[in-house]
């Protein structure tokens, strides 16, 4: 028989870069569903039902995300259609970057500060886990006060407690605060 298939391409929805693909082969026997990874003919057993003799394969093409799959027919197989599954996930020596920025912390001092209305304190980040050091600072109440990109805090007319926040420019994700106590 020795009939051959192709997708097209597939994108995978993993970024560009390398990435592993596993396919499979979906069949029904006398026991249920199964999928199928590899040579089937390891599990062919006289006089049971044969495993489909479907060979898979996967074509990535890193620089554009996608990969396509290509089936080979080596025996007749039931029915009209062959169902393949594919999985994808990043490697590890890939994801190892993304790890990295996992670690990401910000320590800001002061931590806790106590002010009177309209004070100025000037706030530091310390950054570890990430080349990028560098911050974007806010203020978690619009009537909280003001704070510049280089985290110089000015306190607002009004009593409160106020939170600023340095969020990491390397995730835009990971963030901590620090608490401003405005009092007379």
């Amino acid at each position: 028989m020795n009939a051959r298939f192709f997708s097209d391409d597939i994108p995978h929805n993993l970024g560009i870069g390398d990435v592993s693909i596993s396919v499979s082969v979906e069949y029904d026997d006398d026991t249920g569903r199964k999928l199928l990874f590899g040579d089937g003919e390891i599990f062919a057993v006289k006089g049971e039902k044969a495993v489909p003799k479907i060979q898979a394969a996967a074509l990535l093409s890193p620089d554009k995300g996608t990969f396509r799959i290509g089936i080979r027919l080596s025996d007749y197989v039931d029915g009209h259609s062959v169902r393949v599954r594919w999985f994808a996930y990043k490697p590890t020596r890939d994801t190892a970057q993304l790890r990295y920025k996992d670690n990401i912390v910000i320590r800001i001092s002061p931590d806790i500060q106590k002010l009177k209305p309209l004070e100025r304190v000037r706030f530091m980040a310390e950054v570890s886990g990430t080349e990028d050091k560098t911050v974007t600072w806010s203020v978690s109440d619009p009537e909280g006060g003001s704070i510049d990109e280089n985290g110089l805090y000015q306190a607002p007319s009004v009593e409160g407690t106020y939170e600023v926040i340095a969020c990491s420019n390397a995730d835009g994700v990971t963030r901590t605060s620090a608490f401003v106590l405005v009092e007379e």
